[in-house]
């Protein structure tokens, strides 16, 4: 059986993602689809639009066989974090050619990236830490960098699709596997930030803003996953926590000192007296963002790291985590037509242990992977507390929750 794997956050599902799960079944062949998720929290630093295993649903009908949960230490993490873990899944679950979008044309380019990246020749290095001393960005100072090598650098490091791409890239080099297949379909529709733009090719974020001014857009979303919404928008199972995230920074800066807040993930060269300064007067979530966006501080990083505070993550849990070493275990969300057999599969050969139901075999785990299964319990109960319909907001849903089966 040849297995498509696919990394991914469908927050939410829509036409680009079944689009590219088609092609991408197409092209190589395979017999069945594995999608590595994100949980409650996304990749972008803020809590999904609405549960995952509703999300989880939504991607069984639209193709996917087997959903895999990536933990939220490495969901909400920087894109090479965010890759890595979801490479090291999708090879523990017995991958054979992993896809993904991206909105490049010459995908080639791609692989020359990341070789660059991965290898970081000493030449450039030092013109990288140039463009660090005179106050860039990692990300923007990496670009320009490899700009200087490759001519559509600057281009594609500017586009979240391909840049995603070509961690995924370095990843499988790093895990040894750089001659794995990959197939690279390319975006359609808005772009992946476009956040207001209507129609069948609208974006995921768009999509989540209309939802939040009450807009369904049906016509930006498979029938099956258009239908899950209504009911979704008419229960008020859906997320709107800018202010409950708000009042969660806020009691945690009263009790904590910078050192406290500097070692939270993604926050540090100062950015922690930043938001100790602009969080003195009352600020709405985004306003608060928008004031701490600057040359050095990317939006993305922001979000993380603010959530991150608001999660109680620290380097501290990650070490606990041992979150250097990726994921422990592979925790099944969904099981769709040839999931079954994707399982018993997976029991055979992979790696890692396999989660099935989780307030069984936590005590089954090493140390690390029963603390990282212990903490999204956690996250969990925090996400219900997001949900518009006060009556969902319960806790213990991690070990009521069953696996969603299609």
């Amino acid at each position: 059986m040849r297995v498509l794997g696919i990394v991914c956050e469908y927050n939410p599902f829509h036409n680009g993602h079944a689009y590219q799960m088609r092609k991408a079944r197409e092209e190589s062949g395979a017999d069945a689809v594995i999608c590595v998720m994100s949980g409650h929290y996304t990749q972008r630093g803020e809590p999904a639009i609405v549960d995952k295993w509703t999300r989880t649903r939504m991607a069984i009908m639209g193709g996917a066989d087997l959903v895999i949960e990536m933990p939220t230490f490495y969901a909400m993490s920087g894109a090479e974090s965010f890759a890595a873990a979801g490479i090291k899944l999708l090879l523990a679950a017995g991958a054979d050619v992993l896809s993904f979008g991206c909105e490049a044309e010459e995908t080639n380019v791609l692989y020359d990236l990341a070789v660059l990246l991965d290898q970081e020749p000493a030449a450039f290095r030092q013109e990288l830490q140039q463009f660090l001393r005179a106050g860039e960005s990692y990300s923007v100072s990496r670009m320009k960098a490899a700009s200087q090598y490759i001519a559509q650098a600057e281009e594609i490091l500017k586009q979240p699709g391909s840049i995603l791409g070509i961690e995924y890239l370095k990843a499988l080099r790093r895990a040894g596997r750089g001659d794995f297949p990959v197939i690279m379909v390319r975006r359609l529709g808005a772009a992946h930030k476009d956040a207001w733009s209507d129609g069948a090719g609208a974006s995921a974020s768009a999509i989540r803003n209309a939802l939040r001014q009450g807009r369904i857009l049906r016509e930006a979303m498979p029938p099956s996953a258009a239908q899950t919404w209504e009911k979704i928008y008419e229960s008020g199972a859906y997320c709107r926590g800018d202010i409950l995230l708000r009042e969660i920074l806020y009691w945690r800066l009263t009790e904590w000192t910078p050192d406290q807040i500097r070692q939270t993930p993604e926050i540090g060269e100062g950015l922690e007296y930043r938001i100790l300064k602009m969080t003195e007067e009352d600020r709405s979530w985004e306003s608060l963002i928008e004031s701490l966006v600057c040359k050095r501080y990317p939006a993305s990083r922001i979000r993380r790291g603010l959530m991150n505070l608001c999660l109680g993550i620290s380097q501290e849990t990650r070490e606990r985590a041992r979150w250097e070493e990726g994921p422990a275990y592979l925790r099944i969300l969904g099981i769709g037509s040839r999931g079954t057999e994707l399982l018993r599969k997976i029991r055979r050969e992979s790696s890692l242990p396999l989660v099935t139901q989780p307030h069984r075999q936590i005590k089954d785990l090493s140390e690390s992977a029963a603390y990282t299964l212990a903490e999204e319990v956690r996250f969990t109960d925090i996400y219900a507390r997001f949900l518009v319909n006060t009556d969902l907001r319960e806790r213990g849903w991690e070990y009521r929750k069953e696996i969603v089966k299609i």
